[in-house]
């Protein structure tokens, strides 16, 4: 090889065959710098938006998925009595299109019976339950109830939550409308925001298997101070008392706490009990809450029914 030759000194007058042949090779050529800053310093290629639509399509799966394998029940005027079951999730029972029962996990509940024009009976036998009945003049009130072992609920046309525990508590929170609420020895108007428990006679403890009757609390809201509800619930202890002057200085403790217009709930409820010293007591608070039903100057006892209708439309 010359030393004309191109390849070994650049000055060499160019040899075509060798320059065609480099710019072919050009390509090919050495760049400097490690494999990977070559790899680094490339240009990322963006990715295919694929993630959207496989969202999109797995929703809509899920969607259809739901939809037929949602547990639900039917019912209808006449058809046989049945027991529903929910075990590990909630379980939905339909009464037509009249209400809408949603029994929770670990529940057993009958269908009794759906008289038209009537009543609709179910027993929740263990567990909870939440109730959406349409309200009146769709569903007159009292025709849906619901009964447990030891209490009864009567819908008034309202949404309501009851529970039942292994220790025989049983308690019924409404949130829209009103219920009563019942055992065999007493009656309570539950209203919408408040919350009434039956509690198990503390002797049951030592009796497995008893049917001691329990106790009956009077309702208070849930938004009551806790002044208010432990005074209630020691009321409630002394209902039956012996001793008549122990329960009404209670009402006169309660007097002197309730500041509220809806504490007028547990205090209509005591105007029942039958002590007039009692009921004087609470008629005097009630005034001073709300007025008197009828507007006019509180100088009188008023029924406890004329009470309830003016609490209901004002208050409750």
């Amino acid at each position: 090889m010359s030393r004309d030759d191109y390849l070994l000194d650049p000055r060499a007058p160019v040899d075509p065959e060798i320059a065609a042949l480099e710019k072919a090779l050009a390509p090919l050529k050495f760049e400097p710098g490690t494999p990977s800053e070559r790899i680094l310093s490339a240009q990322p290629q963006r990715p295919k938006k694929v993630w959207p639509l496989l969202l999109a399509t797995t929703a809509a799966a899920a969607a259809i998925w739901l939809w037929l394998n949602w547990p639900t029940a039917e019912l209808y005027p006449g058809c046989p009595s049945r027991s529903y079951v929910a075990a590990d999730t909630e379980l939905e029972v339909r009464l037509g299109d009249l209400a809408v029962i949603t029994l929770r996990p670990d529940s057993e509940l009958e269908f009794v019976h759906w008289r038209e024009g009537e009543q609709a009976l179910f027993r929740l036998k263990r567990g909870g339950m939440t109730a959406d009945v349409v309200p009146p003049p769709r569903v007159k009130p009292r025709f849906f109830v619901v009964e447990t072992d030891r209490t009864k609920v009567v819908d008034l046309g309202c949404r309501f939550n009851l529970l039942t525990s292994p220790d025989g508590t049983q308690s019924v929170y409404v949130e829209n409308g009103a219920v009563t609420f019942a055992d065999e020895f007493r009656e309570v108007i539950v209203p919408a925001g408040a919350r009434a428990e039956l509690r198990p006679n503390p002797l049951a403890a030592t009796q497995p298997g008893s049917k001691l009757p329990g106790r009956l609390g009077t309702p208070t809201y849930l938004t009551a101070s806790p002044e208010l509800k432990r005074l209630v619930e020691r009321y409630d202890d002394l209902r039956n008392s012996k001793d008549p002057s122990r329960l009404r200085d209670l009402a006169d403790k309660l007097n002197s706490v309730c500041q509220d217009r809806q504490d007028t709930l547990p205090l209509w409820h005591m105007l029942q009990d039958g002590d007039l010293l009692v009921a004087k007591i609470v008629t005097d608070c009630m005034f001073r809450l709300v007025g008197a039903p009828d507007g006019k100057s509180p100088n009188r006892l008023y029924p406890a029914a004329d009470w309830l209708d003016f609490l209901r439309a004002e208050v409750w």
